[in-house]
């Protein structure tokens, strides 16, 4: 009985806690708090947009929409 639990548990629970995880790192970078400019991560790629966001939407909007439909 406890096996057929089980199977189903373990495979959402890590895939709620690797979202979860994304999001985290997501945010982090967003303030600074990861890595620097050069490497790509959706963090830093919405904080430089936010820069430029008056003159050119699509640096903030595409990477927020993909980080969004995770």
């Amino acid at each position: 009985m406890c096996c057929r639990t089980c199977s189903w548990v373990v495979p959402v629970t890590a895939t709620i806690a690797i979202g979860s995880a994304v999001i985290a790192v997501s945010g982090l970078n967003f303030l600074g708090l990861g890595p620097q400019p050069p490497m790509p991560e959706w963090g830093v790629m919405l904080a430089e947009g936010r820069d430029v966001l008056r003159v050119a939407w699509w640096p903030s909007v595409f990477p927020f929409r993909a980080w969004r439909s995770r």
